[in-house]
C-alpha cells in the first residue's frame, strides 16, 4: 500500500480504468480516487469499456467516464480499478497499479494490491486515503459509502465484516447520509428492468428438489438485468440461484449465487470467469441452452 500510494502520489497524470459491466464498486471508487488525487494537484481520467448505466449516471462525475482511452493525453501511471484478471478491463494496456479485492485475481500489474478481507474495492480506497492523510469530503464520502454499501447488497451479504461497519461510520462521519445513497442506488429502478424481473420470475425452474433454482432473460444491460438474481436468491429453499442472460445468439452471461458453503466462484471459473465463493459469474461463447445444459451441469456433478 505504501508503495502504490508513493507511485500515486508521484504521479501527475492517472489513468483510472473501471471493469467490463461497471457496477457501483468499480466506479464509484474511481471517482472517489479521482478526488482523492485531484487534492494533490494529480490530473486523471476515468475510463470503462462499457458505457455506465442509466441507474448510476445519478452519481455526480459519472459524465465524465469515457469508453475509449483518451485522445493527446498521456499517463504516467494506469491504475485497474477491481478487474480480476487484464481481460476484464477490455483494454489492452500496461498496467501499473491494479487494485482489487477478489481472492481470485491474478496479480497483473506492475504493483497488485489484492486484499480479499476487504468487502469492497471502496474499502480500499478508503484505507488508501487514511493512509496516505488525504481529505475526505462529504463527496468523497458518498462515493466510498455507496461502493461499499452496494458491493455487500446493503450490508446483507458474507463479505460484510466487523471493518464494514466501522467504514460505513467513518464515512457517516465524513458527510455520507445513508438514505440518501440508499436512495440514488436502489430507487433509480428503469421500467425495463422490472419488466424483465417478472419475466424471471415467471419463467424460472428449479431442479434437485429447490435446492438449485435458474432463470433465463433476454437481451438485458447492467442496469436492465440488475438484482434480478438476488431476488431468485431469496426463495425458501433454493440454496444456489443462477440467471442466465442471453446476450446474442452464441453469447450467454451467468450470474450464480450461493446462500451456503457451495462454492459459485468455483463454477464459474470452469467457464473463465470468477468472483466470490457464494457471488460469481461467467460469460459463455454458447446459445443460452447449450450454457444452460453445461452450466447446470457442472452444478449437479459439484454437489454431487
Amino acid at each position: 500500500m505504501n508503495k502504490i500510494i508513493k507511485t500515486l502520489l508521484s504521479s501527475k497524470n492517472v489513468l483510472l480504468i473501471c471493469h467490463r459491466d461497471p457496477d457501483a464498486d468499480t466506479l464509484c471508487s474511481s471517482l472517489a480516487l479521482a478526488e482523492l488525487l485531484k487534492q494533490k494537484k494529480i490530473q486523471t481520467r476515468i475510463i470503462c469499456k462499457d458505457a455506465v448505466p442509466g441507474n448510476l449516471s445519478i452519481f455526480k462525475g459519472t459524465a465524465a467516464v469515457k469508453t475509449a482511452l483518451p485522445k493527446g493525453w498521456k499517463w504516467d501511471c494506469a491504475v485497474a480499478m477491481e478487474a480480476g484478471d487484464a481481460k476484464r478491463m477490455g483494454f489492452n494496456i500496461k498496467i501499473d497499479i491494479n487494485i482489487d479485492h477478489h481472492f481470485d485475481n491474478s496479480r497483473y500489474g506492475t504493483l497488485n494490491l489484492v486484499d480479499a478481507a476487504s468487502s469492497a474495492l471502496g474499502s480500499i480506497i478508503l484505507q488508501l486515503a487514511q493512509r496516505a492523510k488525504l481529505k475526505l469530503t462529504p463527496e468523497i464520502a458518498t462515493y466510498l459509502y455507496a461502493a461499499i454499501f452496494s458491493d455487500t447488497g446493503g450490508l446483507r451479504f458474507g463479505n460484510t465484516k466487523e471493518r464494514t461497519y466501522a467504514d460505513m461510520y467513518s464515512l457517516v462521519r465524513h458527510g455520507a447520509i445513508p438514505d440518501q445513497i440508499y436512495h440514488m442506488l436502489y430507487e433509480q429502478v428503469a421500467p425495463e428492468t422490472l419488466h424483465n424481473l417478472g419475466k424471471a420470475l415467471t419463467t424460472m425452474k428449479t431442479i434437485d428438489k429447490g435446492r438449485v433454482i435458474y432463470s433465463i432473460v433476454k437481451s438485458v444491460t447492467a442496469e436492465t438485468g440488475h438484482g434480478i438474481i438476488d431476488v431468485l436468491r431469496t426463495v425458501r429453499g433454493a440454496e444456489i440461484a443462477i440467471l442466465f442472460k442471453e446476450m446474442g445468439p452464441k453469447n450467454t452471461k451467468v450470474s450464480l449465487r450461493s446462500k451456503n458453503a457451495f462454492n459459485v466462484e468455483g463454477i464459474a471459473k470452469k467457464f473463465g470467469g470468477g468472483g466470490h465463493k457464494k457471488a460469481a459469474g461467467c460469460e459463455l461463447t454458447l446459445p443460452v441452452k447449450a450454457a444452460v445444459k453445461k452450466v447446470l451441469g457442472e452444478v449437479m456433478k459439484a454437489l454431487r
